[in-house]
């Protein structure tokens, strides 16, 4: 802070006094939609701002930030209201709140995983008819789309992990799947010898004090530990849905969320499941 007190430029000052700020906070910020009703939640103030677009967006499409200013939306569709599966692609600058329409991925998807890795958006899976294995890479900087290795099994409906130098894909909405991971410095997947509780229904993960936690739409908690290898499952009661349309946030004793199908902030906090995975 102290090279600022030395420009002399008041007005760059405060525009880069604003750009560090959102750097500092990108971790705790949620894009949710229903239709054409888009909203940023910035946590954990609990401030929202909400806005409407001139497009509508579907409750098939996942979302991540590539940067403090832009959000990538992926993939459409709609479950709830029977719309087809799409290919669709988006850039949300949140600053001006404008939408633009990118290159359509290679392949349609309904409720990818997503997830941003230094500043690379990686899609794995999605359901088009049937669940998909495939996945592919957005270049921000040049806006195309690079194919990338297909996951040993499929998976849609859920929640990318970035643990260290791994991203997990805690899918258990397919029977008999196991714990897969995608490395992205070495581009290639890799299975634990571990397999994941078996669910008729969708999920959404996160870390928390190094341990990966599942929860369930059917009402269950799945933990497991990458150093020691131990899992758990546990009953676990709660009225939200527990799929997300965005990575979900840990933010101090609170997990968060955007709710798929109407854009709503959800949270859980960590004081209820701290018994369960220990």
């Amino acid at each position: 802070m102290v090279w600022l007190y030395h420009i002399q430029r008041p007005v760059l000052c405060l525009n880069l006094l604003r750009e560090i700020a959102e750097y500092l906070t990108l971790s705790a910020r949620l894009l949710g939609y229903s239709g054409d009703l888009l909203r940023i939640y910035q946590l954990p103030e609990n401030y929202t701002k909400t806005v409407t677009l001139s497009i509508s967006f579907t409750d098939g499409i996942r979302n991540c930030w590539l940067s403090p200013r832009t959000a990538l939306l992926v993939g459409g569709g709609s479950y709830l209201h029977h719309l087809p599966v799409t290919a669709d692609v988006f850039l949300l600058d949140a600053q001006v709140c404008s939408v633009t329409q990118q290159m359509s991925m290679s392949e349609a998807r309904f409720s990818p995983g997503l997830i941003c890795v230094n500043g690379v958006a990686l899609v794995f899976g999605g359901y088009n008819g049937s669940p998909l294995a495939t996945c592919e890479k957005f270049n921000s900087e040049i806006k195309t789309w690079e194919s990338l290795p297909c996951m040993s099994t499929p998976k849609y409906s859920f929640s990318p992990v970035q643990y260290r130098n791994k991203v997990y894909l805690p899918c258990i909405v397919t029977a008999k799947s196991v714990l897969e991971a995608f490395l992205p410095e070495e581009n290639r997947f890799e299975v634990a010898q571990m397999e994941l509780p078996t669910s008729s229904n969708c999920s959404l993960a996160f870390m928390h004090e190094d341990v990966l936690v599942v929860l369930s739409c059917n009402n269950f908690l799945w933990h497991w530990n990458p150093t020691t290898n131990k899992s758990g499952r546990s009953g676990l009661e709660y009225k939200n849905s527990r799929l997300s349309s965005c990575p979900v946030a840990v933010v101090e004793d609170k997990v968060y969320w955007v709710e798929f199908n109407t854009g709503d902030l959800a949270s859980l906090n960590l004081d209820q499941i701290k018994g369960l995975i220990n």
